[in-house]
This record gives structure tokens, C-alpha cells and sequence, in this order.
């Protein structure tokens, strides 16, 4: 019974396990066929059951593995995460655990947490290296981290992914986007290696596209036009149906736009534009032709191209930009509405200001100017006085206010001016034109004739910018208010009544008519009656003192008269000639009249005007000077009438004495006459060279006068006098205090580019940077028309900052600054000069196309002090790249344009080289004869004479007429031997018997060449030839000795550069490996730019695999991979599987070994071969013979492989079988 019960149990259990199995696969089938039907949703729920109901299942991996992706095709991207990383952690051993970690990934992709995917991404790798997810993955990272400027973890993941992954169908873009990544960190060695190999890997299409247009981007940022233009048009061409092409077409109109080349920039789109079909293909083209406009100013062409575009299709981004471009080109067209209703499309429109966000403050600017323009003065200076508020870097701020006081002031709302002139000295105290807008206020107090307004006004300008270049207007403008506008009624009333009271108790009615013209005149501004009244006197007085006193009233009642026309722009000839009249008539009386001194004074300001009827001689004027200084020594007028006298003796070069009568005037009480006297008297010592003298009076000037017209400029000269005395330091502080306390001044605009101007001559390029840092772009927008727009403070100083750094040998920085500067400055001072160091940067970089290009812009109309610099360095350019038939015709045409004996000479004789270079020795036969007759007696006559003999040797040389170049050379080295070229020729000697095998000759010349020119700079040359020799006769000794004594001696980087290579070449033939270790060292230090650097640094792995240096050779090796070319990257490989095999960690070698052949499609057939011998031997030595035997095999079969190692390949295969 008990046994059946048992059975009966046994039998329940099975059936039970058996409707279990049963149920948990039609369960996971049943959830499964929803999700293969795409019933996410419902899907979802039933793995979820699943995995609760069963959690004991063999299928639960699966199951949650399902869950997450029916979440994740649900859209449940946070529940998808959360399943797939539950699944990959429980259960790592898993098949799918791999995929549950990308997913994790994606999921947290699509959840925006990109840097939490770019680690899921990575764990992939980290967990499983060998699954094929793996290098997928691990690029997935790096793109993430690139995309999210993440670059060093993105360079990390790339490295890591270049190095183990060759095999990858992902590997080409894994370069791409390393290379790209190389260019963003500003490592363009690096950059262009990295997007060569790309361009020779033989990817798709599409990819290679993308590689030139990194190489253009590469181009475009070293400023090497041309190169960035070739590979632009290389997509365009080759690669027209590349999603990119479109790309590089803007780029290319963008560069030509940038470079000034506007035709060239609408010409590429417009012959482009029938290419591209969609409509934000068709409108960014469009909106790029308006671009080069808007930059042109021609704003109609843009505003008509502009309306043709129409916005369906475009999405917001390039909507926001039509609009603004609409915006500013309605602006400048002169259509304001239009521009209103344009911008406020961009403002109000949130999508599109976000979308637009670049655009947003400069729109606000432009909506702001355009209701201005159309005199809504309200509302413009709403919007303006946001866009100041809103704006982080207000560097236009004064000009805006200054913008706005002036619309204030022609809508003729001066209290808002005053508002505006004050909020400009709180936004910006130290505004330059300040002063002017402070003057136009108080001018235009005086046009509308509220002269009170206009005094005070006037009066605030004196006290506050003394030093100003409009002062002595605003005091002319105050003499008039005061001669005629502003009536002292209280003083004249005064004066009146004790007038008044004298006629009562006096009898004397024409003295008192004198007095009263003289009220009439002075206190109530009433011409008329004082003429009336002086009149009176003179016909009917007796007294010769009131006749005198009356003409000396109608002298100065007319004179006031004639400057009130000449002040208005009258005629005031018959005016001034009844001033002249009645002065000369009260100089008959001068001994009787109240006033002599001013009746005198008067009359002789009036004779010395310059429009006076009859000049009169600065002889007769100084006398006429010299006799009322005697005959009024204690008049208020004596003093001017002194700096009067002395401004006569400097005008006709009479110094001696104009400095006397200047050293008198500096006693003066009258601080402006001594201020006046201490300047000229500077000046004057200043123009004699005199420049301590000029310093000392400088700064007694300027201490002992605090106030005064001439401190600025004073402050000027004293900054140049110590400029031409080279000190610079005290020459910039100088300025700067200028700047501190007259920044106003004209003198102040100057000393701003003064400052870092002297810094660059002192080669304190810190301190220019430190100078002109504050004014510089803190960044530059990428659109060129936002770029236009926004006006640079100091644009001189964008210049004098890309100088410093070029002269700080920071060629990308100077580039950049130059660039911009010639881009925001057409027309400006430094123009030429800025393409003058481009094409100087160009040529460091060893481009001599685009120092061409630069120099070719520098044009005799707009730069002439830099074309003749310009044109002769193109011609030797072309002269150094052997281009001697152009190099010829500019020398040629330079030498009419020049009157220095030493340019004419230089010019002649370059013409003259050219011919000889190109075999044309009857042409320079012609010319050499006037060549001597015009220079025989020159200086350099002798140094030009044996340049040409040994350029013809040299001739002769290279056309193998040996024994003619040995006879040009000897009479170099006999005939010239005092010249430079001597040693040149006996050099040449030495090299050409040498090639003629004439050892013992050769090695007599050479040997004794340091004994003969022992100030040389070719004795290095003589050693690293010398060297060669011994080389050659098997001497390694001396051979050592000679290259070691070349390294020792160069003092030109060439020799040096030849001597440490073949001083590193003889190390390794001699197995010297630490000496070739320590040397290449040194090579790559001095030489960073060397064209074979990369081949010096696998020697310098090479050196350390012999010195059994293993592992920091394989880490030195995997990172100069990544400076390699494609065609270094085999052979470098290599070593790393060297090392391995060398230092006994086989199986890294072959894993090393087996990379090489997918590195590149230009693999080098050699370090494959050796790469699989190498492999072969390495599975000998971990007793793996078939797979020996295999690699061997694969050498002995593959054709193109050379003969020796096949047998050596065959020999082992042979011996591995019989053993």
C-alpha cells in the first residue's frame, strides 16, 4: 500500500513538472509571438508574468532580456534600462549579456543621459573585449563623448578602439573621428596624419567625402587658402552625390567670403544651386549669397534674394535666420518697416528665438536702430535701452547712447540728451567722444539761442576736457556769447545810474557820452548806439583825449561787428576796414587817451591778422611789438604781446631769440602764457634734436601747470622723446598717463595704438597682450554677417595682439587675430602689414602657395610702403622654389620702383641669378655688362660679381660640366676670396671631386677648408662631408668623430639636422643602440617639423627593443601609431610585435603580428611577410607547430614576397614536420 502511495506520488510529481515545463514554454512562446507581432505593450506584461511566475526558469535571462526590449519599443526607455542591466548584471556568463549592455545604452540615450550611455557603451568592452559588440560599441562611446565635448574621454575610447579593433567595418570611422577630435585639440600634425590614413584605407565613398572636408576644415584654420579650397572642390567634384558635398560647397563660398573673394563666393553657389533639389538646401544656398552681400553692404541684392526664399519646408533654425538677414538688409536698403516686421517674426516668436538664440541680441539692436530710422524715438530707445541691459559685453553701449542723444537732439528734446550724455558717463566714463557730445549740446543751446543753456554748458566742457581738440572753439564760442549775447543789465544799469548822477552835479556831457558808448558797448551788447555816441564825440569834441577814446570805441565797436558776420558767415570787409580806419585814427591821439596800451594792443592784433588788407613783414611787426613792450612795460597786454614776438622769431627762424623771449615769459603770473612759453620752448628743443633739454622743460610743464590746453600733448612728446631715446618702458608710461587723464584728447586716440606699438618694438609681447587683451573678441561668431555686424572696440589692437603672437612664435593665435582684423578692417591701417606676417606664417609652415596669395593682395594703389617688401618677397619665393622665370620678371620690375643703390643692386642682380638658373647665359651676358658699369664703384660690387660666377658654377654642376663649374668655383675662391662666397666655392670644390671620385683631391681641400676660413659657418658642412667620405672608405672611427664634430659646429639647423642623422645612421650600422637612443632624442627635440620624424621616432623604439627596454618601447610604439601616416603605421606595428616576442610574451606578439595586414590597403608587402615569420616563430616557442607551419605556408604561397624568405619559410616547415 505504502509502496503505491509512493508511486501514486512519484506520478503527481512528473505530471505536475511535466504541466510546469509545459505551461513556462507556452507562456514565454505566447509572449514572445505578441512581441514578434509588435504588441509591445502587451508583450510587456506577459514577460513580466513570466519572470514572476517562474523564477526559477532556465529561460529567465531571455525572459527579462525580452522585457527590456518590449519596454524599450513601448517607449518605457527608463523600465528597458532598468530590465536590460538587471538581466547583464545577473547573469553575465549569458549569450545575450553583451546586447543587454548596449541596450542599457540606448536606453539611456534615448532618456538624454548621454554620458551614463557612453559608460554602458564602454562596459561592453571592459566585460567582453572579444565579442563582436565590443568595437561597435566602444565607438559608440567615443561618439558620444565627442558629441558632448567630452574630448578627453572621447580620445581615450578612440585610442583604445584604434588599437585593438583593426578588423572593425567601424575602423575608418573610428579615424575620421579621431582625426576630427585631433583638430578640435588644436593637434594638427596629428589631425592631418589621421584624416590621410582615412582618405588611403579605401572606405566608402561617403567617409572619404567626410575626410576632405575635414581636411579643408584643417586648411581653413591655418589660414592655407588654396589647400582648404583643393579639397572643398575635390568633394564637390569627385564626390558630388556625398551627403557633405552640400556642406563643402558652404564652406567654400564661407572661406571665399571671409578672404574678401565676393564674386568668387556668389559665383561657386550660383553655379551649384541647380545641383540641389530640396528646399533648406535651396535656402541655405540663397541665404548664403545674401550673406556675401549683407558683408558687401550691398543691401538690395541681398533684400531681393532674401524675399525669393520661401519658408515652407525650412525648419526654425534657418527660418530665425531669414529673418534676420530680411531684418538687416530691409535696415541698410532704407525699408524700416519691413525690417520691423522682419525682426519682430524672430522676437516674438519663441520656437524661433530659441532656434535663432545667435541671433537675438543683434536683432534687438538692428529693431532698435530701425525705429529710429523712422523717428520713433520712444521705442527705439525701449529696445535699445534692453538690449544694453540684456548684454553681457557692452561694448557698444556708448556708441548706442551716443546714437540716441543725437536723434534726441535733432527731435530737439535737449533735457533727454543731457539724460543720455550723463547715463554715458556711468555706463562708460572713459568714452573717447565724451567731449564731443558735450560740445554738439552746448552748440546746439547756442543754434536754438539759449545762450545762458549754451554759456553753462560751454563753461561745464572748459572745466571738464580742457585738453580737448575743441577747446579752442568752445572759448571762441564763449567770447562771442559774452561779447554779444549776454547783457550784464545789472552791472550796465549800475554804471548808468552814476552815470546819471554825475551829469546832474557835472558839467561835463562829453566825457559822460564817452562813458556811456562805452556802457552801450561793453555791458549792453549795443553796437549801434555806441558807434551812434563815438560818432558824436569825434565831430563834435575838441578834446583830443575823448576824440581818441571815441575812435578807439568805434574801432572796437566795428571790429566786434566784422567778427560778429565773420562768425555767421558774412561778408565783414567793409566792417573790418572801419575797425582799421578808427583804430588808425586813434593812434594819432595814443598820447592823450584814457587806455594807450589797449588802443596800441588792439591796432597791432588788428595789422597782423592774416587777412589784413596789406601784410605787414614780421620784421615791421616784431619792431612794432619790441616798441609797446618799451613803451607799456607794465601793460596787462605786455606779456601776449612778448609770446606774440616770440611766435614772429620762430616763424622766421630766429630761435635764439624766440627762446630768449620765451625763457622771460616763464616768471609770468599768467599761468596760460607760462604753460604756453613752457611748450613752445619744449617744442622748439624738441625740433633742435635737443631731447634732454625738451624732457626737463616737458615735465617742468607739467608740474608746475595743472591746468592747461598743451598738457596732453605735452604728455605726447615726452612719450615720443623717449621713444627716440629707446626707452620704451618709460615711453609706454607716459602714454599711459596720457590715456589716464586726457583719454579725450586727440593725443590720447593716438597714444591708444601707441602703447602697444612700443611694446612690440621693445619685444614685450606680454605686455601687448596684456594691453590689448581687454579689447579683444572674446569669442568670434561662426556667421560671418553677425560677425560684420558686431563692431570691435579697438580693431588696431586685434591687429598688435596677432603681431605679438606671432612674434611669440604662436602662429594659430596670430593667424586667427590677423584674419579677423583684415576681415572687420578692409580699409585699415594695418591691412597690408597683416597680410605681410600671414604670408610670413605661411612660409614657417613651409606653404609657400599661400604666402603667395597673401603677399599678391598687398597691391601698389592701397599699401605702397609694403608693396616693394610684398613684390621682393614673392620673388624670392619664386626664386627659392626654383621658379626662376617668374622670379626674374618681378625682380625686374621692382628695380624702376626703387631709388636705394642697395634695393637697385640687390633687384639687378637677382634678374641677373634668374637667368643663370634657367640656362639663359646669353641673356645674362646682355644685361651683366651695364650691370658693371652701373655698380662698379657699389659697395657689394665685388659680393654680387662672385655670387654670379658661383651660381654658374653651380650651373655647371648640375649640367655635369664638371670642369667648368671647377673653373668658376677656383675663381670665386681666388679672385673674390674676400667675400662671402668664398668659402661657398672652395666648398663646392671639395663636393665637386668628391662626385668626380677624386678622393685624395677632395679630402686635401676639405681638410685644410676650417684652416682657410676659420669664420665659416660651413666648417659643420666640411665635417658632415668629410664624414661621408670616411664612411664610404670604411673609416667608422673618423667617420664617428667627423659627424660628432658637425653636430658640435652647426650653427644652421640644416647641417645640424644632417649631421645628427647620419651620426644616428652610423650609431645603428655600429649596434651603438644607446648612442642612437640619445641622438634621435635629440633630433626630435630640435627638429619637431622634420619631414622624417616619424621614421627617427621607430628608431628610437627600435633602440629601446634592443636595449631590452620591452615594455616602454611597446608604450612609446602604440602612441606614435597615432602620429604615423598609413603608410608608417605596418612598420610600427611591427615593433610592438617585436618587443613582445623579443621580451617573451608571445602571444601578445602574434596578436600584435596579425594586425598589420588590416591596418591599411598601402601595407607594405615587406612588414607583413615579416610579420608573419615573426608570427611563426612565435607559435614555435609556445609549441604550437601547425600553427607554425601555417604561417609559414602563407609565406611560401603568397606571391610578391622575396625568394630568400620563402626558402627560409620552406626550411622550417621541412624541419617542424621532421621533428
Amino acid at each position: 500500500m505504502k509502496k503505491n502511495i509512493v508511486i501514486i506520488f512519484v506520478l503527481l510529481l512528473s505530471v505536475l513538472a511535466y504541466t510546469q515545463r509545459y505551461g513556462e514554454s507556452d507562456d514565454f512562446s505566447y509572449a514572445l509571438k505578441l512581441y514578434n507581432e509588435g504588441f509591445f505593450d502587451i508583450a510587456a506584461q506577459q514577460f513580466s508574468i513570466f519572470v514572476n511566475r517562474y523564477p526559477a526558469s532556465d529561460r529567465l535571462p531571455e525572459a527579462r532580456y525580452y522585457l527590456g526590449l518590449s519596454y524599450y519599443r513601448s517607449n518605457d526607455f527608463e523600465d528597458a534600462r532598468r530590465e536590460f542591466q538587471l538581466m547583464a548584471v545577473t547573469y553575465p556568463e549569458h549569450t545575450r549579456a553583451p546586447e543587454a549592455w548596449q541596450k542599457v545604452g540606448e536606453s539611456y540615450l534615448q532618456l538624454g543621459r548621454k554620458e551614463e550611455a557612453a559608460r554602458a557603451f564602454e562596459t561592453v568592452k571592459i566585460l567582453y573585449p572579444t565579442d563582436p559588440l565590443a568595437p561597435v560599441c566602444l565607438f559608440q562611446a567615443a561618439k558620444i563623448y565627442y558629441e558632448e565635448k567630452m574630448n578627453d574621454k572621447a580620445i581615450m575610447a578612440l585610442r583604445d578602439f584604434l588599437d585593438r579593433y583593426p578588423d572593425s567595418n567601424k575602423y575608418p570611422n573610428g579615424r575620421l573621428l579621431f582625426a576630427m577630435l585631433q583638430l578640435e585639440e588644436n593637434n594638427y600634425d596629428i589631425a592631418l596624419q589621421e584624416f590621410d590614413k582615412v582618405l588611403k584605407s579605401g572606405a566608402e565613398n561617403d567617409l572619404l567625402a567626410e575626410a576632405h572636408l575635414g581636411m579643408g576644415e584643417f586648411y581653413s584654420r591655418l589660414g592655407q587658402l588654396e589647400s582648404a579650397r583643393e579639397q572643398f572642390q575635390i568633394i564637390l567634384s569627385k564626390y558630388s552625390a556625398s551627403p557633405v558635398s552640400f556642406e563643402a560647397l558652404l564652406r567654400l563660398s564661407e572661406l571665399m567670403t571671409l578672404y574678401g573673394e565676393y564674386d568668387n563666393a556668389l559665383k561657386i553657389v550660383n553655379d551649384n544651386l541647380i545641383r540641389y533639389k530640396t528646399s533648406p538646401q535651396k535656402s541655405s544656398l540663397s541665404l548664403q549669397q545674401a550673406a556675401v552681400y549683407l558683408i558687401r553692404e550691398d543691401y538690395f541684392s541681398a533684400r531681393k534674394v532674401l524675399e525669393g526664399i520661401t519658408t515652407a519646408g525650412l525648419n526654425d533654425s534657418l527660418q530665425a535666420r531669414l529673418y534676420f538677414y530680411l531684418g538687416v538688409a530691409c535696415l541698410g536698403d532704407g525699408k524700416y518697416d519691413q525690417s520691423v516686421s522682419n525682426l519682430n517674426r524672430l522676437l516674438s516668436d519663441s520656437l524661433l528665438k530659441y532656434a535663432g538664440r545667435k541671433y537675438v541680441p543683434e536683432a534687438k539692436k538692428q529693431l532698435g536702430y530701425a525705429h529710429l530710422r523712422m523717428k520713433e524715438y520712444e521705442r527705439s530707445s525701449g529696445i535699445l535701452h534692453e538690449y544694453i541691459s540684456e548684454k553681457k559685453e557692452n561694448s557698444d553701449a556708448e556708441e548706442i547712447l551716443s546714437d540716441l542723444f543725437y536723434a534726441a537732439l535733432d527731435l530737439k528734446r535737449a533735457e533727454e540728451a543731457e539724460n543720455l550724455y550723463r547715463e554715458i558717463l556711468t555706463i562708460a566714463p572713459h568714452y573717447s567722444f565724451r567731449d564731443n557730445l558735450l560740445y554738439d549740446l552746448s552748440t546746439y543751446y547756442f543754434n536754438t539761442q539759449k545762450y545762458a543753456e549754451a554759456k553753462s554748458a560751454f563753461l561745464r566742457f572748459a572745466n571738464r576736457y580742457p585738453c580737448s581738440g575743441k577747446i579752442d572753439s568752445v572759448q571762441i564760442f564763449l567770447d562771442h556769447i559774452s561779447t554779444y549775447h549776454i547783457t550784464d543789465q545789472k552791472a550796465g544799469m549800475n554804471r548808468l545810474a552814476r552815470l546819471m548822477g554825475q551829469l546832474v552835479i557835472q558839467d561835463k556831457k562829453m566825457e559822460l557820452m564817452l562813458e556811456l558808448a562805452r556802457v552801450h558797448l561793453n555791458y549792453l551788447k549795443d553796437i549801434p548806439t555806441a558807434i551812434e555816441y563815438a560818432q558824436h564825440l569825434v565831430s563834435s569834441s575838441t578834446d583830443s583825449g575823448i576824440v581818441g577814446d571815441a575812435y578807439h570805441v568805434m574801432g572796437e565797436s566795428y571790429r566786434r561787428d566784422a567778427e560778429m558776420k565773420k562768425f555767421q558767415g558774412e561778408v565783414y570787409t567793409v566792417e573790418k576796414q572801419k575797425a582799421l580806419n578808427s583804430f588808425r585814427n586813434a593812434m594819432n591821439y595814443v598820447a592823450h587817451v584814457q587806455y594807450p596800451d589797449s588802443l596800441a594792443f588792439s591796432f597791432l592784433s588788428m595789422i597782423s591778422e592774416p587777412d589784413f588788407e596789406e601784410p605787414v613783414p614780421m620784421d615791421k611787426q616784431i619792431q612794432f611789438l619790441q616798441q609797446f613792450r618799451r613803451s607799456y612795460p607794465e601793460s596787462r597786454f605786455a606779456e601776449k604781446a612778448a609770446y606774440r614776438m616770440a611766435k614772429l622769431y620762430y616763424d622766421k627762424k630766429d630761435i635764439d631769440n624766440a627762446i630768449m623771449v620765451l625763457q622771460d615769459l616763464l616768471e609770468s603770473e599768467n599761468t596760460y602764457l607760462r604753460g604756453n612759453a613752457y611748450y613752445f620752448l619744449g617744442k622748439i628743443h624738441y625740433e633742435m634734436q635737443n631731447q634732454s633739454n625738451a624732457a626737463e622743460l616737458f615735465k617742468e610743464f607739467l608740474l608746475n601747470i595743472s591746468i592747461h590746453p598743451l598738457r596732453a600733448a605735452a604728455f605726447g612728446t615726452l612719450a615720443k622723446i623717449n621713444e627716440n631715446m629707446g626707452d620704451f618702458s618709460t615711453a609706454a608710461q607716459f602714454w599711459s598717463k596720457l590715456i589716464e587723464e586726457y583719454d579725450y584728447s586727440p593725443a590720447a586716440l593716438a597714444a591708444k595704438n601707441r602703447i602697444p606699438e612700443i611694446y612690440l618694438k621693445a619685444e614685450d609681447f606680454a605686455q601687448v597682450l596684456k594691453y590689448t587683451g581687454p579689447y579683444l573678441r572674446k569669442t568670434m561668431a561662426a556667421d560671418l554677417v553677425l560677425r560684420k555686424l558686431r563692431k570691435i572696440e579697438e580693431p588696431e589692437f586685434t591687429f598688435f595682439a596677432g603681431k605679438a603672437y606671432f612674434n611669440m612664435n604662436d602662429r594659430m593665435k596670430s593667424r586667427n587675430l590677423l584674419l579677423d582684423y583684415i576681415f572687420t578692417q578692409p580699409d585699415g591701417e594695418y591691412y597690408a602689414e597683416a597680410h605681410f606676417i600671414l604670408a610670413d606664417i605661411s612660409l614657417s609652415e613651409g606653404d609657400t602657395d599661400a604666402a603667395l596669395s597673401y603677399l599678391q593682395t598687398i597691391t601698389r594703389n592701397n599699401s605702397s610702403p609694403f608693396y616693394l617688401q610684398a613684390a621682393a618677397r614673392s620673388a624670392d619665393i619664386y626664386f627659392e622654389r626654383k621658379q626662376y622665370e617668374k622670379a626674374g620678371d618681378l625682380y625686374e620690375s621692382l628695380i624702376p620702383l626703387t631709388t636705394d643703390p642697395d634695393q637697385k643692386i640687390r633687384f639687378q642682380a637677382g634678374e641677373l641669378i634668374s637667368f643663370i638658373n634657367l640656362g639663359n647665359l646669353k641673356q645674362y651676358d646682355r644685361k651683366v655688362s651695364s650691370f658693371r658699369d652701373q655698380f662698379k664703384k657699389h659697395k657689394e660690387y665685388d659680393k654680387y660679381s662672385a655670387a654670379f660666377e658661383y651660381e654658374i658654377g653651380k650651373y655647371y654642376y648640375r649640367n655635369k660640366n664638371f670642369d667648368a663649374a671647377i673653373k668658376r668655383f677656383e675663381t670665386v675662391a681666388g679672385k673674390y676670396k674676400r667675400t662671402e662666397y668664398a668659402d661657398d666655392a672652395e666648398y663646392q670644390l671639395g663636393l665637386t671631386y668628391t662626385t668626380l671620385n677624386k678622393v685624395e683631391k677632395a679630402m686635401d681641400i676639405l681638410s685644410k677648408f676650417s684652416e682657410k676660413h676659420p669664420e665659416s659657418d660651413l666648417k659643420a658642412d666640411i665635417y658632415v662631408t668629410l664624414g661621408g667620405l670616411y664612411y664610404r672608405a670604411e673609416k667608422r672611427e673618423l667617420a664617428v668623430g667627423a659627424f660628432q664634430r658637425a653636430v658640435e659646429l652647426a650653427n644652421s639647423p640644416a647641417t645640424r639636422k644632417s649631421a645628427l642623422s647620419n651620426l644616428i645612421l652610423i650609431y645603428r650600422d655600429l649596434g651603438l643602440w644607446d648612442g642612437v637612443l640619445s641622438e634621435t632624442r635629440k633630433y626630435v627635440q630640435e627638429f619637431p617639423e622634420a619631414e622624417d620624424i616619424i621614421d627617427k621616432k621607430i628608431m628610437m623604439g627600435s633602440a629601446m627593443i634592443y636595449m631590452n627596454r620591452y615594455s616602454e618601447a611597446v608604450e612609446f610604439l602604440r602612441n606614435l601609431k597615432f602620429e604615423a601616416n598609413s603608410e608608417q603605421e605596418p612598420e610600427i606595428q611591427f615593433y610592438i610585435g617585436e618587443a613582445y616576442f623579443n621580451g617573451g610574451q608571445y602571444e601578445n606578439a602574434i596578436r600584435e603580428f596579425v594586425k598589420i595586414p588590416l591596418l591599411s590597403k598601402q601595407t607594405k608587402l615587406q612588414w607583413e611577410a615579416s610579420a608573419l615569420y615573426y608570427s611563426g616563430q612565435a607559435y614555435e616557442k609556445l609549441g604550437r607547430k601547425s600553427d607554425a607551419i601555417r604561417m609559414y605556408q602563407e609565406i611560401v604561397d603568397r606571391p610578391g614576397i622575396l625568394a630568400d624568405l620563402k626558402r627560409e619559410a620552406q626550411k622550417r616547415i621541412e624541419q617542424l614536420k621532421e621533428s
